[in-house]
């Protein structure tokens, strides 16, 4: 396996420019759900406020006349409001009995608000999500363009001796199915690192910038969550490698047959091949079954996972409402939650994309060695 920073060695100035821009957009993407999660927790507490005041209003009436005062002269002389009547409520009556209307103008004002900020956010994640995949993506094809030139052209200034020990078959493997390994791993799979990092990152910020309490009581579950997001991923990713290996075998026994057929045909073995192929696909029927059983067990557990903090996290930001309502209210206890949970499934979701990484370190050190392969002429020189 190769370093990190070694497997793009053939990347350029052009490059390296995109994938630094890419990067940016990539952030930016990341961060852009818990920046949501802001804009909504602000809009829960603004309808928890408005539904609150509104059952107020409704209830001025009978609480006039409960203190005493009548309801025009309380209209005519809001100075004559109890002590317990805010001036928040008299500037929504306004002087006037349909204090509905009002209220109802000042929520569509709000809504308005809160729309043109999800529009904001909508249109900066479409730029940002294509600018990430879009120059990580080009900037792999460029550097497996190069790869393969250079595979290539070392690989035919070889002595011929040095065919002799290596298969022309597993040449080709290399040039095809090694450099897509690298392609893949260092394309969009990066990008996609940077951006569940700055997922995780910003929502365990937000997280701790709204409510440092909650937020710990939270971090001490999200293992559980990081933990099961990940197993459903290398399970699943398991499965699917046995899976394509057994057809892959059942494909090379027809590969095998079919270039063979008039020596088959001649022997009269069809029936035999045709079993030999049978048996590989109900290896593959097999895992393919296992493969469905695994993950319907893991998304049973990651959702089971989610529940339970839903659970803990509002029984707790509940718990902090009521003994601090004035430091901690519901916009607190929406955004520390959500934003914790993205960051952790954030984290999650970045386990893959290293695992690509990974695998384009190790295809890469097989295709470097062929790079770097000296000739006898190179070393007589």
């Amino acid at each position: 396996m190769v370093g990190t920073l070694e497997v793009f060695r053939f990347a350029d100035k052009k490059d390296k420019f995109l994938m630094a821009v890419g990067s940016i957009f990539a952030c930016g993407n990341g961060a852009s759900l818990p920046i949501l999660i802001i804009v909504f927790g602000s809009m829960i507490d603004f309808m928890v406020d408005i539904g609150i005041l509104q059952n107020f209003l409704t209830t001025i009436p009978e609480y006039l006349q409960s203190k005493g005062f009548d309801e025009d002269e309380f209209l005519a002389d809001t100075t004559k409001m109890d002590t317990k009547l805010c001036a928040e409520v008299a500037a929504f009556y306004n002087g006037t009995k349909n204090c509905t209307v009002i209220l109802t103008d000042k929520v569509m004002d709000k809504m308005t608000e809160f729309a043109v900020y999800y529009c904001i956010i909508g249109c900066s994640v479409l730029i940002c999500a294509y600018a990430q995949v879009a120059l990580w993506m080009m900037a792999a094809e460029r550097q497996g363009n190069r790869i393969r030139r250079a595979c290539l052209f070392n690989i035919l200034r070889q002595d011929i001796g040095w065919f002799d020990t290596h298969e022309a078959a597993e040449l080709n493997t290399k040039l095809s199915d090694d450099v897509l390994k690298i392609q893949d791993g260092i394309g969009d799979k990066v990008g996609a690192l940077f951006q569940w990092t700055s997922g995780f990152i910003t929502g365990f910020a937000i997280g701790f910038f709204y409510g440092w309490e909650m937020t710990l009581v939270i971090l001490a579950v999200s293992p559980a969550l990081v933990i099961s997001a990940m197993l459903m991923a290398k399970l699943a990713s398991a499965m699917t490698t046995k899976e394509l290996e057994a057809y892959g075998k059942a494909g090379g026994v027809a590969e095998e047959v079919f270039g063979a057929i008039r020596t088959v045909v001649a022997f009269g073995g069809q029936e035999k091949e045709a079993v030999r192929y049978y048996n590989n696909l109900d290896d593959a029927r097999a895992f393919g079954v296992k493969k469905g059983f695994t993950n319907g067990a893991a998304m049973g557990l990651i959702w089971l996972v989610i529940f339970c903090c839903y659970a803990l996290g509002f029984w707790y930001g509940g718990k902090l409402h009521r003994e601090d309502p004035e430091d901690f209210d519901v916009a607190d206890l929406i955004i520390v939650f959500f934003s914790v949970l993205i960051g952790a499934f954030s984290l999650g979701n970045a386990s893959p994309s290293v695992q690509s990484l990974s695998t384009a370190r190790g295809a890469a050190f097989g295709i470097f060695q062929l790079i770097d392969l000296v000739t006898f002429e190179d070393i007589d020189r």
